[in-house]
């Protein structure tokens, strides 16, 4: 039985994707680790740069200075309110707890907690964590 590591919270970067032909070999899949104290506007310009860094050519790179065409986006909840007519008026609302970036493969930044190596004994055995959900419909 292995021992099992203290668990920290920070923000976790890791590439997903759909299909098989847009996979990201598994030693890669982590692409980030930030401090949870980082601020999720930094947290997202590093999305960006990470992103760039491993899906542009250098003319695309380029290119990216003024006109990026993968920006980093905040998540969306749904926020609802009353009407004085007794309606219930629902709208989508950035949630800076987790951010995407790109295509296919993309980025997503979120934070998580207990992050910590799956077995102290194997490092090949990665890392383990809990992903916080996010927030459900929001009543203002």
């Amino acid at each position: 039985m292995s021992r099992r590591a203290r668990g920290r919270r920070a923000w976790l970067i890791t590439w997903d994707w759909a299909g098989p032909h847009a996979a990201v070999p598994e030693r890669d899949v982590i692409a980030a680790i930030l401090r949870p104290q980082t601020s999720a506007d930094t947290v997202r310009r590093i999305v960006e740069i990470l992103y760039a860094a491993r899906e542009y050519d250098p003319f695309d790179k380029l290119n990216a200075l003024t006109d990026n065409p993968y920006p980093s986006e905040f998540g969306k909840v749904a926020a609802e309110r009353d009407t004085p007519s007794g309606e219930v008026f629902r709208q989508h609302v950035s949630y800076t707890g987790h951010i995407h970036c790109g295509h296919n493969p993309f980025l997503f930044a979120r934070l998580v907690d207990d992050l910590r190596p799956a077995d102290l004994t194997n490092p090949a055995a990665g890392l383990t964590w809990e992903e916080r959900p996010p927030p459900g419909v929001i009543r203002l």
